[in-house]
């Protein structure tokens, strides 16, 4: 029997080539390279910063890890590279601390690239993706990266650690990721400064051609082609140019975000349509007033009503319209389930960001001039659950797309956006330290998820 011995692949030969170069680069800064002795955690070593002048340590730790290769980089383009961190690599690193930071490199050209994870991943959307975009210029591993590593480096005084693995929870955001617009955005000249006035011009012709426009300093933007019939009245038709709708939704100047942002919400005004309403003044949307007529009379009032979501395991229903009257019978006032959007980007996606909140009206029409009190005493009293179920009923709503609303061309959405995160406090646990008030509320009807199943 022929016994074939002990082998060393390439790999594991460039990996140690790559640690070898950071150690080289330790060094050069006057510093110390720890590498790790036990199996593979995710953790190459620990860079100890010294002071250059005096050699003394600084007790300045910060954990290394290191991607090393013989080829190509993933992505590699003169400026930049990229970089997929794995998921359990990533989850082990943002616990703790600890600072961490990964490392690419490329030994036999000696090029050697980083990253601090906790600053890079701070933002949920972004952790997501799991992907690093390293920059050549900036973000080369070299003696002279050493004072950008002392901001890294936590004081050991707050202590250092990377936590054990804890409990792990689902996170749901307000976020509602936008998942396609207009193709096409059409820009033409016009003599019109006020959207009124443009409005007026299509009254006077009985045309209704759509709101996904935007009218800025005698400038038209929209989903819609302005070379249609109804718009040759109020634009230029020989001025009228069409651009792919990215020019706008990843634009990095300040005007054209603005300009798209208003697109988007325009637009979602109109495929939310006459089942909500929109108030310009305080910029929510909101359920509308119902009236019903009066048994053997011909007169109506306003009555309240519901609307069903998905709730985890079950259909839920949510008051989102309630009369609340005197003892007379006279309406007091009308509470509204609304909601603000705000259309953000992160990490060149983009979203709508949902806050649930309350409309009041005296009549169902016009705002009760007690809103504020009223809005600032349901706020005391909700609490997640509450939150959780108005903010569920919202994002179904907009994203809705069925036999009784068919998909709208110029803006759809897919689910809530929702992360998995490590670790969390039970609820009971909240609930045992608070005061004994406090803790009424906590259990309080409207704070709980309440489930009426659909028949």
């Amino acid at each position: 029997m022929i016994t074939v011995g002990k082998q060393v692949t390439r790999q594991s030969l460039v990996g140690q080539e790559g640690v070898n170069l950071i150690e080289r680069v330790a060094l050069d800064m006057k510093s110390l390279w720890h590498p790790t002795v036990a199996g593979d955690i995710g953790i190459d070593g620990q860079l100890e910063l010294c002071d250059r002048t005096t050699g003394e340590s600084l007790h300045l730790l910060i954990a290394v890890q290191s991607r090393a290769t013989a080829g190509r980089f993933t992505a590699e383009s003169e400026h930049t590279l990229e970089y997929v961190c794995d998921q359990r690599d990533l989850d082990y690193w943002m616990r703790g601390n600890l600072p961490v930071i990964l490392i690419r490199s490329r030994p036999s050209t000696r090029e050697a690239y980083w990253v601090s994870i906790k600053d890079h991943f701070k933002e949920p959307v972004r952790r997501l993706s799991r992907k690093v975009i390293f920059e050549k210029n900036t973000d080369r591993f070299e003696a002279s990266c050493y004072d950008r590593l002392i901001r890294v480096a936590v004081p050991s005084s707050r202590g250092l650690y990377l936590a054990p693995t804890p409990n792990r929870e689902r996170l749901i955001t307000n976020l509602l990721p936008v998942t396609s617009y207009g193709d096409r955005i059409y820009v033409a000249e016009t003599e019109y400064r006020d959207p009124k006035d443009l409005w007026d011009d299509f009254s006077r012709r009985g045309l209704r051609p759509g709101r996904e426009w935007v009218l800025r300093n005698k400038r038209i933007l929209s989903f819609i082609n302005l070379t249609d019939h109804a718009w040759r009245g109020v634009c230029d038709r020989g001025t009228v140019e069409d651009f792919d709708s990215s020019e706008w939704a990843d634009a990095a100047d300040p005007e054209r975000q603005s300009e798209f942002v208003q697109l988007l919400k325009w637009s979602l005004r109109c495929k939310l349509g006459p089942d909500i309403r929109w108030n310009g003044e305080l910029d929510l949307f909101h359920f509308p007033p119902r009236w019903e007529t009066v048994t053997g009379s011909s007169k109506s009032e306003l009555v309240g009503y519901s609307a069903s979501y998905e709730a985890l395991t079950r259909t839920g229903k949510r008051g989102v319209f309630e009369v609340y009257r005197r003892v007379d019978g006279s309406v007091r006032y009308c509470r509204h389930y609304a909601f603000e959007g705000q259309f953000r980007r992160y990490d060149g996606q983009w979203f709508l960001a949902i806050t649930p909140t309350y409309h009041f009206t005296f009549d169902g029409q016009r705002q009760d001039r007690y809103s504020d009190a009223h809005l600032s005493g349901i706020k005391r009293q909700e609490r997640n659950p509450a939150v959780l179920a108005a903010l569920r009923l919202w994002a179904q709503l907009i994203a809705r797309e069925d036999l009784e609303r068919p998909r709208y061309p110029y803006l759809s959405f897919a689910n809530l956006l929702e992360l998995e995160v490590d670790g969390g406090i039970e609820d009971s646990d909240w609930e045992k330290r608070e005061e004994a008030p406090e803790a009424k509320v906590l259990a309080a009807a409207e704070n709980q998820l309440h489930f009426e199943t659909e028949q």
